[in-house]
């Protein structure tokens, strides 16, 4: 615990209080913070000059075990498996180093959690439920912010316990504890080693592949294993349920895959089923608001609603 606050120094008192989940430093009098969802400026002055901002970094960096190579300006880490860290530093950030910190949840929310608060209904729950009981395969999706994430490691979780699963990470961002899973996360937390990861998880015997996050060039080998006979879940970010067809296509078009645009609304049709989109209402609160069936008109992909809230 003391190596960990003498790391965070100015911003401990910020990081060790459990209801902030985020801490954002834009510039050395730019630093505020998410609280039970509220975003809040900090009132203190935590920094006198961008070189302690640059202090804390590579104090962070060196916690994390990874190293800031010669020439490299900006890095993604994870500290423990607790918390998500972002930085980018001068010349690529202008008015100093930027710094981002995001806690990773470590508790595991239930279905009865997410009707404690609302972020569920009965109807829904019922079917996602029967969805991934039947095997079927799916697109979770949401804004920033939405708790798309905490909803994934919800789904799988709900995957019958005798299956195996195999998680797909660019950097370790899920908090799984069931059994009969395997985690595999990128080396350096590159967007191309996503395709190594997903040819690796051909051979791990998967009943359950899980994509988190879906970044581009592992796009198409991802739906292919899905076409193979695996099910699977992809984690995308989009505005609304519709878009998320939308930005999954754009994704695609980014993997190594030479042919058309039909035949890639052809894959995602036939390797996933359902869209379920969670979202941050105006409330403050997370909740899943669609569910939709994915349909393939041949030139486009459209949905239908089978679940609205």
């Amino acid at each position: 615990m003391k190596n960990l606050e003498k790391a965070f120094g100015p911003i401990w008192e910020l990081y060790s209080n459990p209801n902030i989940h985020e801490i954002i430093i834009d510039s050395v009098d730019d630093v505020y913070y998410e609280e039970v969802g509220k975003v809040i400026n900090c009132e203190k002055q935590l920094f006198k000059s961008s070189e302690e901002i640059s202090d804390l970094i590579y104090r962070l960096i060196e916690l994390s075990g990874r190293e800031l190579k010669k020439g490299q300006h900006s890095i993604n880490f994870v500290i423990n498996e607790s918390t998500r860290v972002m930085c980018v530093l001068p010349p690529l950030s202008i008015k100093g180093p930027i710094l981002n910190l995001l806690k990773i949840p470590q508790n595991q929310l239930s279905w009865s959690d997410y009707r404690k608060f609302d972020a569920v209904d009965e109807e829904g729950e019922k079917l996602i439920k029967k969805i991934i009981g039947d095997n079927k395969s799916l697109l979770v999706a949401g804004a920033v912010g939405s708790g798309k994430t905490t909803l994934l490691n919800l789904l799988v979780d709900t995957i019958d316990p005798d299956y195996r699963v195999v998680t797909i990470e660019k950097m370790a961002n899920l908090l799984i504890t069931r059994k009969r899973v395997a985690r595999l996360q990128t080396e350096n937390s590159h967007v191309d080693e996503l395709v190594g990861l997903v040819e690796s998880a051909r051979y791990l015997r998967a009943d359950y592949l899980v994509l988190d996050d879906v970044q581009g060039p592992e796009t198409m080998p991802f739906l292919q294993l899905l076409h193979e006979g695996h099910s699977g879940m992809m984690l995308i970010g989009a505005e609304n349920i519709f878009d998320s067809l939308r930005m999954l296509e754009l994704k695609a078009l980014s993997s190594d895959f030479t042919g058309s645009l039909e035949d890639i609304r052809y894959s995602i049709s036939s390797a996933l089923d359902y869209v379920v989109f969670q979202e941050k209402c105006e409330d403050g609160k997370r909740r899943i608001t669609r569910i939709g069936k994915i349909i393939n008109e041949g030139d486009k992909l459209n949905l239908d609603i089978i679940y609205k809230r």
